[in-house]
């Protein structure tokens, strides 16, 4: 590497970097609003402004993602759709089991999108609030309940391919890129810790093994994103989800091996370990593939004397096996057409359906707070109330302990939308007259909004300060500019923002220490009905089920759960593979002792017993 490209960028030259980023964002948002709001407009929509609405959701900074949540969003605004219209149906003369209704569909959707994850989870989340969007529009009018219905999901979808347009002409894409240099990354990382574990010193390896849960489980979110950038690869799931678990496996075996090697006298494959090691990554991920594959068949066939070798060659060749997993991934990020198909389970394994029913529970309570202070008051305009309080407690519920912060910051920036949307309607816009002047007027105003919410700084309230002003401004095609009404609806968002950050307090979620230590614990049962053959008669089953608790683990957790759930992912996995009678019932009794390493770091979170110490 030569000085020129070693020398590092200035710092001022990054921040200029990111202003500008940010800037070009707002552009983007601005002209992505004005785009859905003159198309609306054109079609004499009668609520035009939630085309705005959606288009200002779903401009994101990255292309892939903004794709992706876009198509999410028409999914899921037909999918509430049809709910509203069969509710309707269902209970034409009955206004209480409609309300009812609505409130359980809502916490239907809250509690599965604390199931899912990423734009699943959103996707979910969405036919919820969705839903409540609908149902304030035809509760007065249920005559005409399919046509609203059917207008909503017009807006929506205006709103989604404007921002979809906008950020295709404006955006060169570039997910596939960044996930292989992640993957690279991630992957050259894992297969270092092998080597440092594998090596004849001390086995302590440089880089923890919590830490490197932390940067595979973060690989999620960049294969979302490619994804939405690229179509391709959605068929090609497969191949990235076998080679996230992939790492997930190797990193286990790799623990493990460093715990076996006390008991052994060499490790029987460390030298084509190691030359598999010295490989790039990012040169010949195809050649790569093939050498980690064939040391991991070497390891396996290897002839052995004693048990502890045994289970040593084992380990050593599911954690090539998993390296190889991840080259294959990489291969297809790559763009070589040489990657090779992969099996996966196909079952759906809830890491923890705790949370998920709280957060069930929590939407269902709030919405019908909701609407029972839009009855009981006889709010004259205050049904969006219900919309905004559906939106708080599905949109953050799936976050987890991070979920109240976020909903309270959702409820600060709603208020502060609250105050500059009144400027603006009714300081600014009254004095304007023709579509040029009121969209040069909105851009001045969305502009640094747009810009903010692509900032990482207290993401939920700038969402909150972009979005809902566009909410609260409510632009219709014929503007009308009544203080009245205006300052009633503002008021009826904040309160339902409130509702939702309230609800959060009352029944707030589980402690990150609470969850991890419910993660650890499932899996410690499931370990020991493994030990009886009573459940996952696949090793990719006990694979996928434990990296999804990895990946479910909280950013709280403390480096003893992300050990003990790799101890218990390493430990289920020699069940699947007995070679020799005598290694099997040793892995057996292994197992059960780590089984109980696990409970007894339960029992005494102070006490580091084997199961932890790496």
């Amino acid at each position: 590497m030569t000085a020129a490209t070693s020398k590092p960028i200035p710092s001022n030259g990054i921040a200029r970097v990111a202003v500008w980023s940010y800037l070009l964002h707002g552009l983007r948002v601005a002209a992505s609003i004005l785009l859905a709001l003159a198309v609306s407009y054109n079609l004499a929509l009668d609520n035009g402004f939630w085309s705005g609405i959606t288009a200002a959701v779903t401009s994101l900074p990255s292309l892939g993602t903004s794709l992706r949540k876009g198509r999410v969003r028409v999914a899921g605004t037909f999918v509430a759709a049809l709910v509203i219209i069969a509710v309707a149906a269902a209970f034409p003369q009955d206004r209480f089991a409609f309300f009812v209704s609505v409130a359980i569909w809502c916490g239907l959707c809250g509690f599965v999108a604390s199931l899912l994850r990423n734009f699943g989870s959103y996707g979910a989340a969405l036919g919820g609030f969705t839903a409540a969007v609908i149902f304030t529009g035809v509760i007065d009018n249920p005559d005409h309940t399919f046509l609203l219905a059917m207008n909503r999901a017009l807006e929506i979808c205006i709103g989604v391919i404007s921002a979809s347009v906008v950020l295709i002409v404006s955006d060169t894409g570039g997910a596939r890129g960044r996930l292989a240099r992640a993957l690279t990354e991630v992957a050259s990382e894992v297969a270092d810790h092998l080597s440092d574990r594998m090596s004849a010193g001390s086995p302590k390896a440089a880089v923890p093994a919590s830490s490197l849960v932390r940067r595979i489980v973060s690989l999620d979110d960049k294969i979302d994103e490619a994804f939405g950038d690229e179509f391709g690869l959605r068929q090609r799931a497969s191949v990235l989800h076998a080679a996230v678990e992939g790492l997930f496996a190797s990193l286990a075996a790799s623990e493990d091996i460093a715990r076996l090697r006390k008991a052994a006298d060499a490790n029987p494959v460390r030298g084509t370990a190691r030359v598999s090691m010295a490989s790039s990554w990012r040169d010949d991920p195809v050649g790569l593939r093939a050498g980690l594959a064939s040391r991991s068949l070497e390891a396996w066939k290897r002839r052995v004397d004693t048990p502890e070798d045994r289970a040593l060659a084992d380990r050593t060749a599911a954690a090539m096996a998993g390296l190889a997993k991840a080259a294959n991934g990489l291969t297809l990020v790559a763009g070589s057409a040489h990657e090779a198909s992969t099996r996966v389970t196909s079952r759906f394994f809830v890491p923890d359906v705790l949370p998920a029913l709280i957060d069930g529970l929590r939407a269902l309570l709030a919405v019908l707070a909701a609407e029972m202070l839009w009855v009981g008051t006889g709010w004259s305009g205050g049904q969006a109330c219900i919309t905004f309080a559906a939106v708080s407690v599905t949109v953050f519920s799936p976050l987890g302990p991070r979920s109240a912060s976020s909903a309270f910051d959702y409820c600060v920036g709603t208020i502060l939308a609250y105050a500059r949307a009144s400027i603006v309607d009714l300081a600014v816009l009254p004095r304007l007259s023709g579509f040029a002047a009121f969209a040069t007027a909105l851009t001045i105003v969305l502009i640094p909004l747009g810009a903010l919410s692509a900032t990482p700084w207290r993401k939920s309230l700038m969402a909150a300060l972009l979005i809902n002003t566009m909410a609260i401004l409510s632009l219709p095609n014929q503007p009308v500019y009544d203080p009245v009404q205006f300052l009633n609806f503002g008021m009826s968002v904040v309160a339902g923002a409130g509702i939702g950050a309230l609800a959060m307090r009352l029944l707030p979620p589980l402690s990150s220490a609470m969850r991890a230590d419910r993660l650890v614990d499932l899996s410690t049962r499931d370990l020991r009905r493994l030990a009886v053959r009573r459940r996952f008669p696949s090793r990719a089953d006990w694979t996928s089920l434990v990296a999804c608790r990895l990946e479910a683990l909280p950013d709280g957790a403390s480096p003893r759960h992300r050990a003990n759930l790799l101890t218990a992912l390493a430990a289920g996995g020699v069940f699947r593979r007995p070679k020799l009678g005598l290694a099997h019932s040793r892995c057996r009794c292994l197992t059960r002792r780590r089984s109980a390493a696990l409970r007894a770091d339960r029992a005494w979170p102070g006490r580091t017993s084997a199961a932890s110490r790496a």
